[in-house]
């Protein structure tokens, strides 16, 4: 045996099996899951001319481990299989030629933070931005996003949430189509570009996320089923990519995997949280649901350090995760029917106070016990006491709502002021955390069509599926393909300049909302949370209530100008009217 290679204690390993990592005595140590190969060596080179290959050392469960001090940061390095195949490392930090080609080593501990004093901010506090590195700016990479944050800061964004920014097939992509959980993109900068990026972020009082893929892997570049069958659900597979095995047998090195990867992200990275993707598409049958696990795993980790938050896509399924627990594991969900309604209504030509559109919307965002999502509640399942609107987030847009449609734009179009600011003013004075899309800060009228890339897929069925699952035809004229560079291009952020900003009127109006935000809003959450709501219509009068712990009492309504006004002893926060309606804000 060579004599680099050392035995390590098989319990210790679970820990350690995701990535190399550097030890305190200078040695790199691999080590992986297996199952499939009899013998596995590391192939390696520092200069990109000369390489090296040291046999990894067979542990219990198909674990093998190379400790070395002959390999470099930057050097490349493959996996090889019985001495015949050689793969990428699915747990590489970096992978600079994409999926397909040899990993670089990283040294996670090389960056160096200023962040030292950081530690998050309260839920309460959160206004959430989220956006697309790729398209956020021309140059499309972590660096130049730094250059934006500054002016998010000053329109009052606190919290920046990122769609995935994992190693995909190659060229532009939305991200949901990636397999190196651990990787950053290559497309967008090095990984401690990245650092960089949060560093900055934190620097200016701002949160970061990331959007994470839990319930299935990419069509493309998926070597783990050549170094173990037990990671995936090959009999699951769809045109999206194969599920990964939460309930089957060996299925312990797949959650070990994912409660790995969530706390490699939050604490190499020093991200403020996750969101986690499409959680009702991850089966899993367990004692312990894999979502509980892993975020009672974060609670522990970080209850004591800093704030961490765990969002949730899907509402019905924060209840399902809540419903046994004594504190909720998840900070938040997303209420997309909340949005859905918000641009159905204001997309529309006539603002009727009559609409059932409107009913829709109140419903939505009042939140709470009881509301059965539209008719949309799984069967068996049950509402949960902490569902209230303070763990909602709430958004006129999002990449989903824009891009997953046959017509991917974007709802400023035809909006006039006062309608403009009215939606406005309903996703930031409510109790829910207001999320913002990339460029509503200047009433970007742009497409976000969906995009992406493959090399040696057959595009065909991808195609298939979004016909499929989003119901449009891609015969339409102005039909946008996922695979043109053109619809990337048409997505890119075309930006005003830095000096006129501030001076549009989306700006202007999110600055004004977001300081009455902060004023009366953010201080009733940071004392206390919302214990019911109710929702009253009568006589073209709509009056949303959402009472406190606290005793106190936000209220939203909207009526007719030739109703009667309000005689209640109220503090209004904001009162916004045409010809036809006037809303306002009270507290009381």
């Amino acid at each position: 045996m060579n004599e680099l290679v050392r035995h390590l204690p098989a319990d210790l390993l679970p820990k350690r099996a995701f990535g190399p990592r550097i030890c305190d005595d200078g040695y790199w140590e691999f080590a992986l899951h297996a199952g499939n190969a009899h013998s596995l060596s590391l192939t390696f080179s520092n200069d990109g001319l000369n390489w090296v290959t040291r046999t990894m050392a067979r542990q219990s469960d198909g674990f093998f481990v190379l400790r070395s001090n002959e390999i470099s940061p930057g050097a490349r390095y493959w996996y090889v299989i019985d001495g015949v195949d050689g793969f990428p490392d699915p747990w590489s930090r970096y992978q600079p030629g994409g999926p397909h080609e040899a990993s670089e080593l990283v040294n996670d501990q090389e960056f160096i933070w200023h962040d030292q004093d950081w530690k998050g901010r309260a839920w309460s506090e959160a206004v959430i931005y989220e956006l697309h590195v790729g398209s956020f700016t021309p140059q499309g990479t972590f660096l130049a996003a730094i250059s934006k944050l500054k002016s998010l800061k000053e329109m009052g964004i606190t919290l920046v949430q990122i769609m995935p920014i994992w190693t995909v097939p190659g060229g532009p992509s939305w991200g949901y189509d990636a397999n190196y959980l651990f990787s950053v993109n290559a497309d967008y900068g090095h990984p401690d570009d990245f650092k960089q990026f949060v560093d900055k972020a934190h620097a200016l009082g701002i949160q970061v996320i990331l959007d994470v893929v839990y319930n299935h892997l990419g069509i493309e570049g998926n070597y783990l089923s050549k170094f173990d069958d037990r990671w995936l659900l090959p009999d699951e597979e769809n045109q999206w990519g194969a599920k990964l095995n939460f309930d089957r047998p060996g299925n312990h090195i797949t959650r070990d995997m994912v409660i790995a990867n969530a706390l490699f992200w939050l604490r190499e990275y020093h991200l403020d949280g996750l969101r986690i993707d499409a959680p009702i598409e991850i089966e899993d049958r367990s004692d312990k649901h894999i979502l509980i696990e892993l975020a009672e795993v974060v609670r522990d980790e970080f209850s004591d350090d800093r704030q961490v938050h765990l969002i949730l896509e899907n509402d019905h399924y924060a209840g399902r995760m809540d419903i046994n627990q004594q504190v909720p594991l998840f900070g938040a969900s997303i209420n997309i029917k909340g949005s859905e309604c918000l641009i159905e209504l204001f997309q529309s030509d006539k603002f009727d106070l009559a609409s059932e559109k409107l009913v829709n919307l109140l419903n939505c965002i009042k939140g709470g016990v009881g509301f059965e999502f539209n008719g949309e509640f799984p069967a068996g399942m049950r509402t949960s006491e902490f569902l209230h609107s303070d763990r909602q987030t709430l958004g006129l847009q999002n990449h989903d709502l824009i891009g997953n449609s046959a017509d991917p734009q974007r709802l400023w179009d035809g909006l006039d002021e006062r309608r403009r600011e009215l939606a406005l003013a309903i996703m930031c004075l409510t109790p829910s955390a207001p999320t913002f899309f990339m460029g509503d800060e200047f009433a970007c009228k742009q497409v976000f069509p969906f995009f992406c890339h493959f090399k040696d897929v057959e595009e065909a069925a991808v195609l298939e599926g979004r016909v499929e699952d989003f119901e449009f035809s891609n015969d339409r004229p102005d039909y946008w393909s996922p695979f043109s560079r053109q619809t990337f291009e048409a997505a890119v952020l075309q930006w005003p300049d830095d000096d006129l900003l501030g001076l549009e009127e989306n700006y202007q109006a999110i600055s004004r909302l977001l300081t009455l935000r902060r004023r009366w809003i953010s201080p009733l959450l940071q004392k206390s949370e919302v214990v019911s709501s109710n929702y009253q219509y009568d006589d073209k009068r709509h009056r949303v209530v959402w009472q406190f712990s606290s005793g106190v009492r936000l209220g939203f309504e909207i009526f007719a100008i030739s109703s009667k006004e309000s005689s209640r002893d109220t503090r209004p926060i904001l009162q916004l009217e045409n010809e036809h309606w006037q809303a306002r804000w009270w507290i009381e």
